[in-house]
Order: C-alpha cells, then sequence, then structure tokens
C-alpha cells in the first residue's frame, strides 16, 4: 500500500488518472506528510491487532494443551489405580487359594 502512495500522490498533483477520486480523498492525497502519518498509524494499528490476537492465541493454546495434560495424567493415575485394583484381587485371590489348600 505504500508503495501506491507516492504514485497517487503524483496523480493527485498532476490531476491525471484521479476522476473517479472525491475531492475530500484529493485533498488528503495533496498533504503528503499527514497522509503518510496517517498510513504509519493506521500499520501500528493493524500490528498491534495482529500482536493482540498472537497473545491471545498462544494464551488459549497454553490453556489446552495444560488441560489436556492434566487429563492425561488423571486418566494415567485411574488407570494405575485399576490395574494395582487388579493385582490387589489377584494376590487376594490366591492367598486365599494357599490358604485352603495348607489348612485342610
Amino acid at each position: 500500500m505504500l508503495e501506491l502512495v507516492p504514485a497517487t500522490i503524483e496523480n493527485v498533483t498532476k490531476d491525471e488518472g484521479v476522476e473517479d477520486l472525491s475531492d475530500d480523498v484529493k485533498m488528503m492525497f495533496l498533504d503528503k506528510e499527514t497522509l503518510m502519518k496517517e498510513l504509519a498509524t493506521a500499520n501500528e494499528n493493524h500490528i498491534t491487532i495482529l500482536r493482540e490476537r498472537e497473545s491471545q492465541l498462544i494464551s488459549r493454546t497454553n490453556a489446552w494443551r495444560s488441560r489436556l495434560i492434566k487429563k492425561l495424567q488423571e486418566k494415567e493415575l485411574q488407570r494405575n489405580r485399576m490395574t494395582l485394583s487388579h493385582i490387589t484381587t489377584y494376590v487376594n485371590h490366591y492367598e486365599e487359594e494357599m490358604h485352603k489348600l495348607y489348612h485342610r
């Protein structure tokens, strides 16, 4: 966009190929310094919006990752508890069987 500005300023100054521009727009292009400041401000605002969105995306991604890791840890803990429960049940069952065999 910044490349178009000097060419448009030149065309407005020469009054060439700018018939479709309103008088207000033509006046804006005649004040090059103000126009360049406005473009720089618009660009800075755009960059600020992009940075804010990037920050928001990173924050949401980090929160999602944390929730996912916590969920996976909870699932793994539950799985380990179930396995331990099965092992305990198995050991208890065979202790009972051994006790029955030796105490006949």
